[in-house]
């Protein structure tokens, strides 16, 4: 069947034709190298692009040669790709990705209709899986993956950033008129987490950052932040050097 027959569109789990979503894809992978988008995998297996919407649709329109893409359209396009590469990651056989994804969307291909349907639909996923393994997962991934299946302390998920502009202390008397950031660092809980990874039945693409994840909340204005980015810059140093391939014994 040719990608843009209605029987195929009509069915969400066939998704953009090959053409669209490898012009998304290479847009989020201008995106993350130019440093303007990140793609972060949480414990749970899912990924979250983190960037502005808008940089990416404007990404997007030059690379699909298509002025009329709109903020939905480019939110459908990321949520196909992240959920993608949410299985992907965890799964590293692309026949095997396919029973996954088939699981996934069964309602769309019940036992009782047409095979030449699911079949259909595997032809249609398997070039995006290559287009998503080369450009979007990397090495560094699956080892990020491989190290959150066995945490046993809390992994980060988000942090959610409140800007106050004036606090008042009826107890002390006093107010305060200097903006100040409250913020709010998500976890999951490592061992203790609601659900754990058993092999790959359990890639989430959603994941439980949104409503569930808990978190714990601290004050701090600017200072707070620059020691905050020096510190964690130190650290990201540290461990540079430690992932730096060593040179051989003379």
């Amino acid at each position: 069947m040719p990608e843009g027959s209605k029987e195929n569109t009509n069915a969400e789990a066939f998704g953009l034709p090959t053409d669209r979503f490898e012009a998304a894809v290479e847009a989020l992978v201008e995106l993350r190298d130019t440093g303007r988008l990140l793609i972060f995998l949480t414990r749970r297996g899912s990924v979250k692009l983190v960037g502005d919407i808008e940089d990416f649709r404007q990404e997007y329109i030059a690379r699909a040669k298509d002025n009329s893409i709109d903020q939905e359209q480019s939110k459908k396009a990321q949520d196909e790709i992240r959920q993608l590469t949410s299985v992907i990651v965890r799964i590293p056989n692309p026949d095997s990705i396919l029973d996954y994804l088939e699981r996934v969307y069964r309602e769309d291909f019940p036992p009782t209709e047409d095979p030449a349907l699911r079949e259909e639909f595997r032809r249609r996923q398997a070039p995006k899986i290559d287009i998503v393994s080369r450009r979007i997962v990397t090495d560094a991934m699956r080892q990020r993956a491989r190290r959150l299946a066995t945490a046993v302390g809390a992994c980060v998920e988000e942090l959610d950033c409140e800007v106050v502009s004036e606090r008042e202390d009826s107890y002390r008397g006093r107010t305060v008129n200097d903006p100040f950031l409250r913020l709010r660092l998500r976890y999951s809980e490592g061992s203790k987490g609601d659900l754990q990874y058993i092999g790959y039945f359990l890639v989430s693409f959603e994941g439980p950052e949104a409503n569930v994840a808990p978190g714990f909340e601290f004050e701090c204005d600017l200072a707070d932040i620059d020691l905050l980015i020096k510190r964690l810059n130190d650290a990201k140093r540290r461990l540079l050097r430690l992932q730096e391939p060593k040179g051989e014994a003379p």
